[in-house]
């Protein structure tokens, strides 16, 4: 899984590379002569490699259309349209050769559990002087591990009595009340969650100790870690839904969102993350129960917080009261997504949710018809 985020990382930073660099665009090797009268050489060679670029330059600049010539001005107009800040922050105008290739797939400290790295970040670190504990490394290394073993422990001592198998049970699904059933949810796949924080964080403490990671100064001065990371606690308090999913899995994340979400319409943009997400994951029904789900409440949450949360914000105790409101809210509704996602199978699933009268749901699509309501009005 690591490995396909990082060769099609590389392969789309490649391919944004070839608009980044204006009058200069490596293409290929052997120039060609420009087609048009006016046209920058490098220009023509991208123009002719990609007939995407042709249609956003005289979509930008309908000059562009009548003239038939590309400058440079209206290539760099197309440049800002095509390619987000963070496209252009990571592309990468030269192939690797196979050494820097294979060193990069195949970095040991990430080959397994992550996180993702960029190439480009990988090469400045692999090309960078060593870092040493001027940066508070060993500071970061050890608050890492204790975290991982702190977890690690919790998780020891806890999961016998939490055992997610019991939310198959006979017990669970009728002679629990629906209450409990939430509440027991909420529990488990919570200290299922202790699993992720124990391998992430080492994971991040290994990438750190062969000093990879540094990501310079807060505004206190603080040296700050996390150019490469998995996760941070601050998911378990996140007020919505969409706040949730940044914190998880964060490199992950980032991944969907420079090779997605940047590049396909904004309107199906969240569906087509959490499809590919569960695609990537594997082919598991829980998989894609949890992240359809995923995608749903997602909806719904940006109608609420649209809706709702003007309501709030007078005085000094109602947004109080409306982050206290959201963040219960949104522990119940990520208990009531990830669950699927440790059960997988479909059967279990569909009659754990049978058992909760698929109530979130019926919530979460009013939720989304209503976001249809408020926009007519």
């Amino acid at each position: 899984m690591v490995s396909v985020q990082k060769v099609t990382s590389l392969a789309f930073s490649f391919a944004d590379g070839r608009f980044v660099d204006i009058g200069n665009c490596r293409t290929s090797t052997k120039r060609r002569a420009p087609e048009r009268v006016g046209e920058p050489n490098g220009i023509a060679e991208v123009r002719r490699s990609s007939p995407r670029l042709s249609q956003e330059i005289g979509a930008i600049n309908p000059d562009v259309a009548d003239t038939g010539t590309i400058t440079n001005e209206s290539f760099s107009e197309v440049v800002d349209k095509i390619l987000s800040e963070e496209q252009r922050k990571f592309a990468t105008k030269d192939v690797p050769n196979p050494i820097e290739y294979l060193s990069y797939i195949y970095h040991f400290p990430s080959v397994l559990c992550g996180p993702l790295t960029c190439f480009k970040d990988y090469v400045e670190f692999v090309n960078s002087p060593k870092v040493h504990d001027n940066h508070g490394l060993t500071r970061e290394i050890f608050k890492k591990v204790a975290i991982s073993v702190l977890c690690a422990i919790i998780y020891l001592v806890v999961s016998p009595y939490v055992d997610v198998k019991f939310l198959k049970s006979k017990n669970f699904l009728v002679d629990t009340h629906i209450l409990k059933r939430f509440f027991l949810i909420i529990v488990i796949t919570t200290f299922v969650r202790f699993k992720y924080y124990i391998a992430w964080y080492s994971s991040d403490a290994i990438i750190n100790a062969c000093g990879f990671g540094f990501n310079g100064y807060d505004q206190s001065g603080r040296p700050k870690w996390d150019l490469a990371t998995n996760v941070d606690f601050g998911f378990e308090t996140s007020l919505n839904v969409r706040e949730a999913t940044q914190r998880w899995n964060k490199m992950t994340h980032l991944w969907l969102k420079r090779l997605v979400h940047h590049r396909i319409p904004k309107k199906v943009s969240i569906l087509v993350i959490y499809l590919l997400s569960a695609v990537w994951h594997g082919f598991y029904p829980g998989y894609y129960m949890t992240f359809l789900s995923g995608a749903l409440f997602t909806y719904a949450a940006t109608n609420g917080r649209r809706l709702i949360r003007p309501l709030f914000q007078r005085g000094q105790v109602l947004p109080m009261l409306y982050d206290f409101l959201t963040f219960i809210l949104t522990r119940i509704t990520i208990a009531y997504i990830a669950f699927p996602f440790v059960i997988l199978d479909f059967h279990n699933n569909f009659e754990i949710y049978k058992s909760l009268y698929f109530s979130l749901h019926i919530v979460g699509i009013v939720g989304v018809l209503l976001g249809y309501v408020g926009r007519g009005n």
